[in-house]
């Protein structure tokens, strides 16, 4: 059985155990959507070292991205994290709201 590797996670690390790309994990860093909580690049070959609540964070963003939230939206959410999960149900039902009005405007 492989052991998965403890943190602090380097970029490739953090994008393969959180199941996205590398550019992605470059793309939400420099972007600011994440910041790489134990070290940040600092010149030509250094890394940026993640933690394990980095890793989190980025799994929630691609869940949230896979489940059909915009980048803008999770943005929205991410600068809150202790509502995220009352933020999320909210959305999760406007959402839904949307989808059954805009269903009704076809069926009419």
């Amino acid at each position: 059985m492989r052991r998965q590797p403890r943190a602090p996670y380097s970029s490739p690390e953090l994008a393969r155990l959180a199941g996205i790309s590398f550019r992605q994990v470059d793309y939400w860093t420099r972007s600011g959507l994440i910041e790489p909580s134990i070290a940040e690049a600092r010149g030509s070959g250094s890394q940026r070292r993640y933690s394990e609540e980095d890793l989190i964070r980025c799994r929630v963003i691609a869940r949230l991205l896979d489940y059909g939230f915009s980048l803008q939206r999770v943005r929205g959410l991410m600068r809150y994290p202790d509502h995220t999960g009352t933020l999320i149900a909210k959305l999760a039902n406007d959402l839904y709201r949307d989808e059954r009005r805009a269903l009704r405007l076809v069926s009419a």
